[in-house]
């Protein structure tokens, strides 16, 4: 059983993806230089109260 890990592009460095792989880890790392994937939206609602 591998544990998944999401983390930030601070974590994308050679040594500590082969520590994951050592491990027996699944690192989700996104790369640095690499945009959002678009999952979060711009609030476009003005809230009233």
């Amino acid at each position: 059983m591998s544990l998944h890990f999401c983390l930030d592009k601070g974590y994308d460095t050679p040594s500590i993806e082969c520590w994951f792989a050592e491990q027996s880890f699944t690192p989700h790392i996104r790369k640095r230089g690499e945009t959002s994937s678009g999952t979060r939206q711009k609030f476009c609602h003005i809230l009233r109260r």
